[in-house]
């Protein structure tokens, strides 16, 4: 396993960092995982680079990435991705041309964002694109890690030489410009087999005309030959452009943004509206670390609010100073003490005679100074459960304060504590905007979008990004390449949920009365579920794709809830313990 937590499936490849294996997610998700492991130290800040560049995608064409971790025993950065499965375009050969231009359509939009938000791929090769067989883009860009910010890496070239424009080999910096001569290259490949120039850079230096013989021809010829032009202002002058061109060569409808299938990632984007308060957290956190002293944290603000989104973003920006972290979520079944025994077990502390609060508190401690090193622990949803599952928390924040000497630089964040120092307000129409523009970069959007989207949701952050999915889900709002257009402000109050609740059992609505039963009860577990207590129902979910059966190494085989259907339902069940 991977920090306790991942179960490795299969090692999926290597590459100059490390090794990518295949991982189940035992605390959260069964979807199928990638963990990139990071074996070379030297190389960490490339790593964390290339994860902070993917956070700030929350694009179809870009795979997800989830997390950035530390193996609490082999010390060894890992960072959690979305998998893709799918054979990279490099083992393909010549492709149909209809296939062509659906792949080159999906590289357009996809570098189409990324250039929107200043960066540039920098390696863009067959090898690392993959057919992605999903309801969104039908390739996935992998490996941004000779990516960057516009105009940076000058001087340095590296990835994949073939298909590195000229004036990369040149010595010259990133620029979008250079992206477009690399899809250049990929769409020829695909199209004709082979290299435009057999050979490059050994042996041509992309200046000569491209040698079409025995060639067939093709209606994107002209589409291929600007972007494979030498000199860089003879390309298109960005992506949108090119894919318009695709567009009248083919006679194709190509639209830039599909308003549904951005939906879909909404919810991946790092929306840092809370960005203030997460620098100020991170720096006392690793203030903490340095000088071996505890520090504990609680964030409040109303459920939906984006707490858990400010949780998840402080472990990934800890573990990029190479701080581990505990990640634990209270359960509606929870005692006193269950989750202390939870975080005791993820130490690796055997079981304890004293298993009293006051015990456990202290078994905490003595762990934590017995590794010598920081250590987060990152709980979520305590007011979600009963004030008895808060009360080893509570016993563990107040002797955090009264004897940090007994607990070395332990650093515990949690959610809903009940005693906040950090309250998440709701979101304003500007912060409606910011977060529409994250996804939507250099697009007018404005307060005729944002308004009613917040008003509708009372800014509550989790009912702002459902309004917003569900608008573009209808087409009520669409997306060009200059704006984003409300087109109906009366529908929003219409579209948007009253209530997460409400957003639960929409999410809900179409189960059978059974299956409802059984997704309740995966979603009150918070966890792996034995097959067993689930009866027949367990078959149904794993066959609907609500969840998934894979082998524990601690136990027998177990059901996991799909990680969308139990915040669903948890949110359903922390409506009815209100109520």
């Amino acid at each position: 396993m991977i920090d306790a937590r991942y179960v490795i499936q299969a090692e999926l490849g290597r590459g100059a960092m490390g090794r990518v294996v295949g991982v189940v997610d035992t605390l959260a998700s069964p979807v199928p995982l990638a963990c990139k492991v990071l074996e070379h130290p030297e190389l960490r800040a490339d790593f964390v680079a290339e994860f902070n560049l993917l956070r700030r995608l929350a694009h179809p064409g870009f795979v997800t990435a989830h997390r950035l971790g530390v193996d609490r025993a082999t010390r060894e950065p890992y960072a959690v991705l979305e998998r893709c499965d799918g054979p990279p375009l490099s083992t393909l050969g010549a492709v149909a041309q209809e296939r062509v231009v659906t792949i080159a359509a999906d590289l357009l939009r996809a570098l189409d964002h990324l250039h929107r938000l200043d960066l540039v791929h920098g390696d863009l090769a067959p090898v690392n694109v993959v057919l992605h067989d999903g309801p969104s883009s039908s390739v996935k860009v992998l490996d941004l890690g000779a990516g960057g910010q516009r105009g940076s890496r000058r001087g340095t070239t590296s990835g994949v030489l073939p298909f590195a424009a000229p004036e990369r080999l040149a010595g010259e910096p990133l620029a979008p410009s250079g992206d477009l001569w690399s899809l250049g290259c990929v769409i020829f490949h695909l199209l004709h087999g082979r290299h435009p120039w057999p050979g490059y850079p050994a042996r041509s230096g992309g200046d000569a005309p491209i040698d079409r013989d025995g060639l067939a021809p093709s209606p994107i010829d002209p589409v291929l030959e600007r972007l494979l032009a030498h000199r860089p202002e003879d390309r298109f002058p960005h992506a949108g452009a090119a894919l318009a061109a695709l567009e009248a060569a083919t006679g194709r409808t190509l639209a830039l943004v599909d308003g549904a299938e951005r939906a879909a990632v909404l919810n991946d984007a790092p929306y840092l509206d809370v960005g203030a308060q997460l620098d100020h957290l991170t720096q006392r956190m690793r203030s903490a670390a340095d000088a071996q002293k505890p520090m504990t944290v609680d964030i409040g603000g109303a459920p939906g609010g984006g707490r858990t989104r400010l949780l998840a973003e402080l472990a990934n920006r800890l573990a990029a100073s190479g701080i581990p972290a505990i990640h634990d979520r209270a359960r509606l079944t929870d005692g006193p003490t269950d989750g202390l025994e939870r975080i005791l077990v993820a130490l690796g502390t055997p079981a304890q005679d004293d298993v009293s609060a006051a015990g456990l508190v202290q078994a905490v401690g003595r762990a934590v100074k017995s590794h010598h090193r920081a250590v987060a622990l990152i709980v979520d949803d305590l007011d979600a459960t009963t004030p008895a599952a808060r009360e080893g928390f509570d016993a563990l924040a107040r002797s955090l304060r009264a004897l940090p000497e007994r607990f070395g630089p332990l650093l515990v964040a949690t959610v809903g504590r009940g005693a906040p120092d950090l309250v998440l307000q709701p979101w304003s129409a500007e912060e409606v905007e910011r977060a529409t523009a994250l996804v939507f970069p250099e697009r007018r959007i404005g307060a005729r979008v944002a308004a009613p989207i917040r008003e509708a949701s009372r800014g509550n952050v989790g009912l702002c990004l459902d309004t917003l999915a569900e608008l573009l889900r209808r087409n009520i709002i669409t997306v060009d390449a200059t704006t984003v257009q409300l087109h109906d402000p009366a529908a929003v109050r219409k579209v948007a949920p009253a209530s997460r609740a409400e957003a639960a059992a929409r999410a809900v609505k179409g189960l059978p009365e059974a299956l409802r039963t059984a997704a309740g009860t995966l979603a009150r577990a918070r966890g792996a579920v034995p097959l067993a207590l689930l009866g027949p129902e367990a078959a149904e979910l794993v066959a609907r794709g609500v969840a998934v059966a894979v082998p524990d190494p601690r136990g027998p085989r177990t059901i996991l809830a799909s990680e969308p259907l139990v915040a669903a339902c948890s949110a359903l069940v922390t409506a009815e313990a209100a109520h």
